[in-house]
């Protein structure tokens, strides 16, 4: 009998613990954050997990890439598929993968972008590589055939990185593909995720078989490192403040938690959200500027506290905004008076 009891336990402990691999907990803002202003919702859930891969010590492998079409996202998984929702609400769920949902296989397509009106995800083990797909994530060609995790755009100057076994830059416009590990020597490694202001690239590696297992910031101009976070465990996708938030970097991090960095001393390190599951890309919507979190089962939407928001792109600061209107008008005046000194005389 007693060993009955212990055989029908230990099933359920086996049924329990299959039932709630989906059913992983989310993160949550620290104390810091909320006093500070910073807002948490759930965007949506319901993705399934892997664990055949790296640091799943807090959850597994979910949704990767966020790519914005109209009023409407795709979204990427690790296991290959790309699925579509209609509205950017809070709350959603993703829908189930049927015979028309677009697959590229195990981490087939990780990062998504959009630049100029085309969509580009990152392909890393199954057709590798930068490749040019669909506003519903329709393959259509292969741009390079580079293992690819993540992907950067840089409106200011209308190209986009890749980031995987390495680093690239592809410029639509000239159709040019270009490896910068010449420019970047400390790139020509496994890179995960990357972010751009236009002029400084910011990586993310946390490789073993790395020396760094941190962020790391290059000027495009000439490849000098201008920027280092120092050690976060398991970091990944990165994101740049601006506004009230400008100065400031993000940091998603496989271990469920994201942090903010001083760009100026990144000794000065704030934790935003803990106790989540693994973290991979982020992606800002472009409509709100609030940031969109992966997690193993969902994605969490950041607010920003009063007067900030996220970007990947540099934007005047308001006290830079303020001195070169207060320039303008005082330069306006000048002339005026000038002009009604000429028609007095």
């Amino acid at each position: 009998m007693n060993n009955l009891l212990v055989r029908t336990y230990g099933l359920f402990l086996i049924s329990f613990s299959l039932a709630t691999s989906n059913s992983v907990h989310a993160g949550v803002l620290t104390q810091d954050a909320i006093d500070a202003g910073f807002g948490l919702t759930t965007f949506v859930s319901g993705f399934s997990q892997r664990f055949d891969v790296g640091n799943v010590g807090s959850g597994g492998l979910g949704p990767l890439g966020i790519a914005f079409v109209g009023d409407g996202v795709i979204i990427s998984d690790g296991d290959g598929y790309i699925r579509s929702l209609p509205s950017r609400a809070d709350g959603q769920t993703i829908p189930s993968v049927n015979g028309s949902t677009p697959y590229f296989g195990f981490v087939g397509a990780m990062g998504l972008a959009e630049l100029n009106g085309q969509y580009y995800a990152g392909g890393y083990f199954q057709n590798p590589g930068l490749l040019a797909i669909s506003s519903t994530g329709v393959y259509q060609n292969n741009i390079s055939h580079d293992r690819i995790r993540s992907l950067a755009v840089d409106s200011i100057n209308n190209v986009l990185y890749a980031a995987g076994t390495g680093i690239f830059r592809f410029d639509p416009i000239a159709n040019s593909y270009t490896n910068l590990g010449g420019l970047i020597p400390e790139l020509n490694t496994e890179v995960d995720g990357i972010t751009t202001d236009g002029t400084i690239l910011y990586a993310t590696s946390s490789f073993t078989g790395n020396d760094w297992e941190s962020v790391r910031g290059y000027r495009l101009s000439d490849g000098l490192k201008v920027f280092d976070s120092g050690r976060i465990d398991g970091v990944d996708g990165t994101v740049l403040g601006q506004g009230s938030l400008a100065g400031k970097l993000y940091a998603n991090t496989n271990f469920g938690e994201l942090f903010e960095i001083d760009l100026i001393d990144p000794t000065q390190r704030r934790l935003i959200i803990s106790n989540g599951t693994r973290g991979d890309f982020v992606s800002v919507d472009p409509y709100d500027g609030t940031l969109l979190v992966t997690q193993s089962t969902g994605i969490l939407r950041l607010t920003a506290p009063a007067g900030g928001s996220f970007s990947n792109q540099s934007v005047p600061e308001p006290s830079s905004f303020l001195v070169f209107a207060a320039a303008a008008v005082c330069t306006s005046v000048v002339r005026k008076r000038r002009a009604n000194n000429r028609g007095m005389a």
